[in-house]
């Protein structure tokens, strides 16, 4: 999230430079607001003892998918550029754009990653405990969608 702000701050910043264009404004506040969403949305699950949450899974999934798009652009333009990273006095918008995107897609991919772990059972709950709970209710969303794959096999 903090990167988002920051690519916020330096689209704003060198909205002057060829290849900055004001579109890029809005993709950066429209992460920001994503990931405030998702953050509160995390805030609430933890507090009501949600374990996994269809909704924040699917979207760090397509985060990830149509981010594969945009990865691979920037490393085409990348290799393209005669200008390595660090090598100008200035700073290129385009060579920090690049790093930035590699860095968010990252952590983007790893965040999809732990949310195939489910989380830990919460502290307190308005409900009694199970005696022999369901392995389904303690797994996360990645695995009920395999578990729901496999029970059209098994019946």
């Amino acid at each position: 999230m903090v990167l988002s702000w920051i690519d916020l701050g330096m689209v704003v910043n060198y909205h002057d430079q060829d290849g900055v264009f004001d579109v890029q404004i809005v993709v950066a506040v429209l992460n920001a607001v994503a990931y405030i969403v998702v953050m509160i949305l995390y805030y609430f699950f933890r507090k009501y003892g949600v374990r996994s949450s269809g909704t924040v899974f699917i979207f760090w999934f397509l985060k990830a998918f149509f981010g594969i798009i945009q990865m691979r652009t920037e490393a085409k333009l990348h290799q393209a550029r005669d200008n390595p990273i660090g090598s100008g006095e200035t700073i290129v918008f385009a060579e920090y754009q690049f790093v930035s995107f590699t860095l968010q897609y990252a952590f983007i991919c790893l965040t999809l990653l732990l949310e195939i772990l489910p989380d830990q059972a919460p502290r307190y709950s308005d409900y009694p405990k199970q005696r022999n709970p369901n392995p389904e209710l303690k797994s996360s969303f990645f695995v009920k969608l395999l578990y729901m794959y496999f029970d059209s096999f098994t019946w």
